[in-house]
């Protein structure tokens, strides 16, 4: 409670700098001094801001120092958040800090080259549940309100066995011979030899 009044009185006086709290938000929280509803009640703020801000707090000492010092933005800082892989992060943190013009896109490329978009066709068409219970791993981005997945490999497989049991559906149905292919668009040269019924 005394740490509680103590940060709220120094905000009070003078707007805390992202970066400061970033790590006095993850430190009552990680400490077990605070939840998260007490710390939004008491720097009136929402909880979903309190989180966003921990989410911050869980990236590495020289991000959160960059971020201070201003060699980075927040929308930075925020992109580096999907990262499960701490050097990964710390080579777009120097990317960002050395050279001039690295976007937020470019830095969620840096900290997961391998991420799938939860709008990805091949997960829309087994389903985020048969993802999941493949062991495929994944990222809630508290920043674009949506998930990133990390598995590219667990994604491929369950998708080749998806269309596996499809083309065996069709030949079940009736049809003398059916084939799956993982490709997106339609390959007019690899069935130009095939005649079309009407």
């Amino acid at each position: 409670t005394a740490m509680l009044w103590a940060a709220t009185e120094n905000s009070a006086r003078e707007d805390l700098h992202p970066a400061d709290e970033i790590r006095a938000y993850y430190r009552m929280l990680t400490e077990g001094s605070a939840t998260v509803a007490q710390i939004a009640l008491a720097f009136a703020v929402t909880e979903a801001h309190v989180r966003r801000r921990v989410r911050l707090g869980a990236l590495p000492a020289p991000v959160i120092d960059a971020l201070k010092a201003g060699k980075i933005t927040i929308g930075h800082a925020q992109a580096m958040t999907i990262g499960q892989d701490e050097s990964l992060i710390l080579t777009a943190l120097e990317k960002v800090t050395t050279s001039y013009g690295v976007s937020e896109y470019d830095v969620r490329a840096i900290v997961s080259p391998a991420r799938i978009s939860d709008s990805d066709r091949r997960l829309k068409f087994v389903g985020r549940d048969v993802y999941d219970a493949a062991g495929g791993k994944s990222t809630v981005d508290l920043f674009e309100n949506n998930a990133v997945l990390h598995s590219p490999d667990v994604l491929d497989r369950v998708f080749a066995e998806k269309l596996d049991e499809e083309a065996e559906k069709a030949l079940s149905a009736g049809w003398k011979w059916a084939k799956a292919l993982p490709d997106s668009d339609m390959n007019h040269a690899a069935y130009g030899g095939y005649g079309g019924l009407y």
